[in-house]
């Protein structure tokens, strides 16, 4: 009689434990899908708010063309004075580092045409490379700090502004 029940039973078992087997598996990949689903849901969170930001910036770059529609070209000295201090540094900065690029190609120029020597063009480069290249560190930090401010004032805002209900069609 026992050997009889191994026969009955036995496949039973093996597919009750298959169905265990089968159970964890399809468990261990729902709580995949699940923390996928987590990710996606983030993910989308963050480009629903950077939607939120561009089109926030949008608005202040069309505001600026309307403002400036049909305006004689601007001049650059009237917009360096407009902006705020830290703007003004970056711009610069940036000025600065440009004309330090500008001075290494006339100091290259000088010594291809022979009216310097090789141990001055030598100091010459290596003295103003080192201003440029400190002047495009200071620049760089400047630039961060500019936008960690300008990101905050941005998040500030949007978070006064009321969201908009639904996407405005855009023509172009």
């Amino acid at each position: 009689l026992k050997e009889r029940w191994r026969f009955v039973v036995e496949p039973l078992v093996d597919e009750a434990n298959a169905e265990i087997d089968k159970r964890r598996e399809l468990k261990e990949r729902l709580r995949q899908v699940d923390e996928q689903l987590d990710q996606l849901k983030a993910e989308e969170a963050r480009c629903q708010d950077q939607v939120r930001q561009l089109d926030a910036l949008e608005l202040e770059l069309e505001a600026f063309v309307a403002a400036n529609e049909g305006k004689e070209a601007a001049n650059p000295d009237e917009i360096r004075d407009q902006l705020d201090a830290d703007s003004r540094q970056v711009l610069d900065l940036l000025a600065e580092e440009l004309a330090l690029g500008e001075l290494l190609v006339a100091i290259d120029d000088l010594l291809a045409n022979g009216k310097i020597s090789i141990e001055d063009f030598m100091r010459e480069v290596r003295d103003v490379s080192r201003k440029r290249f400190l002047c495009q560190v200071l620049r760089q930090k400047s630039e961060a700090t500019l936008h960690s401010e300008a990101s905050s004032a941005t998040w500030a805002r949007m978070a006064a502004a009321p969201a908009p209900a639904a996407p405005v069609a855009r023509t172009p």
